[in-house]
C-alpha cells in the first residue's frame, strides 16, 4: 500500500500544485496552452522516440499488447455509444463525442508519469506507453468517421479520409514513435548527442504534463463555476436524451471501469500476460484525455460534456487508480 501511495502522491501532487499556480494567477495566462504544446510537439515525442529506438526489432514485437489494446478501447467506445445513445434511439453528434470521453485514456500526460512511477527503471513502461497513445488515434478517427458521416448524413466519404490523413501526417507523438521504430529497425543506435538531447527533452515530459493538467482543470472548474451557457442541440430539449448527470455517470463509469475491464478481457485473448497485462489494464483505467474536448470544441458537438467528463474522470481516477493498482499488485502483474 505505502509504496502503491508513494508513487501516486508525488503525481497527483504536482496536479493539484499546478491548480492551485492556476488559480493564484501566478503565471501569465497563456501558460496552460504553451506547456501542454511543448509536451506534446517537443518533449513527449522526444521521450517516446528515445524510448524506442533504444528497443531492437524484437523488443518492439508486441502484436498481441496492440491488438487487445485497440479492442478494449473500441469495445469502450461501442459501449458508450449504446448506452449514451439509450439502445440507439438517438444518434446525434453528441453521442459520438460522448462515446470518444468513454474511451479515450489520457495515455500520455497523465498515464506515462504514473506506470513509470509504478514500475521505476522499467522501459517497458514507457514502451507501452508510447503504444498505447499512438493507438489512441484509433479512437479518434471511430469518432472524426463517424462525426463526418453523420454531418453528410451518408458514410465514409473523402473529406472524412482527408481529414483522417491530415491527423496522422500531423501527430508529433505517431511521427516520433515511427522514427524511432526506423533507428531501431536499421541497427546503426543513437548517436550520443542525440541520445543525451533526447534523454534530456524526454526527461521534462511528466513533470510539465502533470503540471499543465493541474492548470487545464483549474481553468475548466473556474469557467463551470463563473456558469456557462448552455448548449443548444437536440440533446437539450430531446426527451429520448439522457439527462446531463445520466450522461456523466454514464460516461464515467465506461471510462473508469468498464474500459480497463475490456481491455483486460481483450488482452488475456491476445495472450498477453505478467507485467504486460497489469500496464494495459493501467493505462486504460487512465481518465478522458483533453484531446476528446478539442474534438467536442472543433465539431461542436457534446462540448461541456466532454468538458465536464475531463474533470470528473480525473478526480475520480485518484480513487480509481489506487484500487486499480491495489488489484493488479494482487494479482502480481504488475
Amino acid at each position: 500500500m505505502l509504496d502503491i501511495l508513494s508513487a501516486l502522491v508525488p503525481v497527483f501532487g504536482i496536479i493539484v500544485l499546478g491548480m492551485c499556480v492556476e488559480r493564484l494567477g501566478s503565471l501569465p495566462k497563456g501558460t496552460p496552452a504553451a506547456l501542454n504544446q511543448f509536451v506534446f510537439r517537443v518533449s513527449l515525442p522526444a521521450l517516446l522516440f528515445y524510448a524506442v529506438a533504444r528497443k531492437t526489432p524484437q523488443e518492439l514485437a508486441h502484436g498481441g499488447f496492440a491488438a487487445g489494446t485497440v479492442a478494449g478501447m473500441l469495445l469502450a467506445f461501442a459501449l458508450g455509444y449504446a448506452l449514451c445513445s439509450r439502445g440507439g434511439r438517438r444518434n446525434g453528434p453528441d453521442i459520438a463525442v460522448l462515446a470518444q470521453a468513454a474511451s479515450f485514456p489520457n495515455s500520455a500526460f497523465l498515464g506515462l508519469p504514473i506506470v513509470a512511477a509504478l514500475l521505476p527503471g522499467n522501459d517497458d513502461a514507457v514502451l507501452a506507453g508510447g503504444i498505447v497513445s499512438v493507438l489512441c488515434l484509433a479512437v479518434l478517427l471511430v469518432t472524426m468517421a463517424r462525426l463526418e458521416a453523420i454531418r453528410s448524413g451518408g458514410g465514409m466519404s473523402w473529406r472524412v479520409l482527408r481529414h483522417v490523413s491530415s491527423a496522422l501526417g500531423r501527430n508529433p507523438i505517431l511521427l516520433a514513435t515511427l522514427a524511432g521504430v526506423a533507428v531501431s529497425l536499421s541497427g546503426l543506435g543513437l548517436a550520443r548527442p542525440v541520445a543525451a538531447m533526447a534523454s534530456m527533452l524526454g526527461a521534462t515530459a511528466s513533470p510539465c504534463a502533470l503540471f499543465g493538467i493541474g492548470m487545464v482543470l483549474a481553468a475548466q472548474l473556474t469557467a463551470e463555476g463563473a456558469g456557462c451557457p448552455p448548449e443548444g442541440g437536440a440533446s437539450e430539449c430531446d426527451p429520448q436524451a439522457l439527462s446531463p448527470l445520466a450522461r456523466q455517470v454514464v460516461v464515467n463509469a465506461v471510462k473508469l471501469f468498464g474500459h480497463p475491464a475490456l481491455t483486460w478481457l481483450c488482452l488475456w485473448a491476445f495472450g498477453v500476460r505478467g507485467h504486460w497485462l497489469g500496464m494495459g489494464v493501467l493505462f486504460a483505467a487512465m481518465p478522458t484525455a483533453a484531446v476528446a474536448y478539442v474534438v467536442a470544441e472543433s465539431y461542436g458537438a457534446g462540448a461541456r460534456d466532454t468538458s465536464r467528463a475531463i474533470v470528473v474522470s480525473t478526480m475520480l481516477s485518484a480513487l480509481t487508480l489506487f484500487g486499480t493498482v491495489v488489484l493488479l499488485r494482487h494479482l502480481e502483474i504488475l
